[in-house]
């Protein structure tokens, strides 16, 4: 008889988030090069501080346009030569763009990486913004914005952002504009925004993947002659209207769908930045309060009372301050009852216990290493850290603070931060029956028009 020993487990490596090579170019471009053996698949993010609160009122959605039209063409490969030359290098363009910034992205094959970075560039650089491509744009985005509309969730997002901001703020309008500042968009004004505000000296460059020894020398290569013009916006700070009530009731901002069977739901309220050390302490509050299965928000309005398939709690950092979203839609007959169960659990009557609060921080800490296993990954994360103006040693900070959250610590903040007694109140549904239901609940309802 063979007597086999069972091989030794050893203890799990601590994990880090890997640092990046930071190199600043003459042009005031700078690059965050995260070299990742073994990654063939290479991520490249520029991330372009500028703020949508520089668009013409009667223009915005043009930063939106600017980053999507252009890979339509670009000088030297106009039309659709240039999207021909990305395809035969196995390279996708994308581009992203948030209230604070813009970001261009590429995707490539490790070994077709000095072929695209050249393309890349030209993009970046010298997008033709042909009239036709852009009209073409103008028409897909309008035609997004109704189906937005259309949407209950798109619904529900569009008004969450008009009672949140103050009507002069740039923040409480999606970012790709509206029917009316999109409609008058000309080619023109797409490069006149370009020229002032895509600049090497607010952008940083995040590359990450199986690079070679040159990159660097590659990167100068195509973005080194890139000159800052014209004037860098300032990045603006959200303008929040005060949450509201009326004589001591909660006002919930209703939507007219008259034909929807349920109701699209959001509850949201100010929270705080990653400049500010509780926001980790805070997402493990959140996870364990509303943002897994077994949350107690979605324990109770899911498998207790069965009234949706999920809730979900969730706390988003801005660049300067944040927000906190509770979100689920449910059948219109419950929905008054499931509002009133939500709030009160918010509340937070019964402190988050040591099981709730261990759960959440190794589900956070374990899910990390998952989150960041590929370039793209990593490069995602970056990005979105550069556009927040913090460092890339960010995640291993707050790791660990995350790691160290206690009970206390947790329900504390929910306390303190997360306040169902100031927050907005949003529901989008038939009108007819929310309304009276709402209203024989406790709460003020305000119609508003989306």
């Amino acid at each position: 008889m063979t007597v086999i020993t069972r091989p030794a487990v050893p203890e799990p490596q601590v994990w880090h988030f890997p640092q990046p090579e930071v190199i600043t170019l003459a042009n005031g471009l700078t690059l965050w090069v995260f070299h990742l053996p073994g990654q063939h698949v290479i991520a490249a993010d520029l991330v372009i501080d500028l703020p949508l609160s520089v668009e013409p009122r009667n223009r915005e959605g043009v930063g939106l346009l600017c980053a999507r039209v252009a890979d339509e063409g670009t000088l030297r490969h106009p039309g659709a030569a240039i999207t021909e030359e990305l395809e035969r290098r196995g390279a996708a363009y994308s581009a992203h763009v948030w209230h604070t910034a813009t970001v261009c992205s590429l995707d490539v094959p490790s070994t077709r990486l000095a072929d695209a970075l050249p393309l890349f560039a030209e993009i970046v650089l010298e997008p033709a913004y042909a009239p036709t491509d852009v009209a073409r744009h103008v028409a897909l985005r309008r035609s997004e914005i109704a189906h937005t509309r259309a949407s209950a969730p798109g619904s529900a997002a569009m008004a969450r952002r008009s009672v949140q901001f103050l009507d002069d703020s740039r923040f409480s309008r999606a970012v790709g504009g509206t029917e009316d500042s999109i409609a008058g968009i000309t080619a023109p004004d797409l490069h006149a925004f370009h020229d002032v505000h895509w600049r090497p000296d607010r952008a940083t460059l995040v590359i990450a993947g199986d690079l070679p020894v040159d990159v660097v020398a590659r990167l100068e290569a195509g973005f080194g002659s890139w000159a800052p013009a014209g004037h860098a916006g300032v990045p603006a700070a959200p303008d929040w209207r005060p949450a509201t009530t009326t004589a001591g009731r909660r006002v919930v901002h209703l939507v007219d769908r008259p034909d929807a069977v349920q109701a699209e739901i959001r509850l949201c309220g100010r929270a705080i930045d990653r400049s500010d050390p509780r926001l980790s302490s805070l997402q493990v509050a959140a996870t364990a309060l509303g943002g897994s299965f077994l949350s107690r928000l979605n324990s109770v309005l899911r498998e207790e009372l069965g009234y949706t398939y999920g809730a979900h709690l969730g706390v988003a950092p801005m660049r300067s301050g944040g927000q906190w979203t509770a979100s689920w839609s449910c059948r219109t007959e419950v929905t008054a009852d499931a509002l009133a169960h939500a709030l009160d659990i918010l509340a937070l009557a019964e402190p988050l216990t040591r099981e709730e609060v261990r759960d959440a921080v190794n589900y956070l800490v374990g899910v990390a290493p998952l989150r960041y296993d590929t370039a793209g990954g990593i490069a995602e994360q970056a990005r979105s850290l550069a556009a927040d103006a913090q460092d890339a040693d960010y995640p291993n900070r707050h790791f660990a603070r995350v790691a160290a959250t206690t009970a206390e610590d947790a329900t504390g903040l929910v306390r303190e931060l997360i306040r169902p007694d100031d927050c907005w109140i949003v529901v989008v549904g038939a009108a007819a029956e929310l309304s009276p239901a709402l209203s024989a609940a406790g709460f003020d309802v305000s119609p508003l028009v989306v």
